[in-house]
């Protein structure tokens, strides 16, 4: 019985490791498969993704509601280029996050 569990424990474990380095593996993949539309804009050591088009005057930023992304207004984006300037940028934690160069949140 005790065996039974210590080979259960070990196979659960080899799949967990399986599974987090096919999730890297295919993260890294899907990164240079679909990289972002816009451009990656230096704040202050953290990189924010944006997309801007357009010229003139007003300009117009569009904040994608929780959960959303950049993707989910290019055709709108497209659309209002034709008039004015616009911007649309990805939330942290959505659409195409790049990993920061700050140490510690804050700084």
């Amino acid at each position: 019985m005790r065996s039974r569990l210590i080979r259960s424990a070990v196979a659960l474990g080899a799949a967990c490791a399986a599974s987090a380095a096919y999730q890297v593996a295919a993260e890294a993949r899907d990164r240079r498969r679909f990289p972002p539309p816009g451009q990656l804009a230096d704040v202050g050591g953290r990189f924010l993704h944006l997309l801007e088009a357009g010229t003139g005057s007003p300009a117009v930023v569009i904040v994608p509601a929780i959960g959303g992304n950049v993707l989910d207004w290019l055709a709108f984006h497209r659309e209002l280029a034709a008039d004015m300037r616009v911007c649309v940028y990805d939330r942290a934690g959505f659409g195409f996050p790049v990993k920061s160069t700050c140490r510690s949140p804050g700084h």
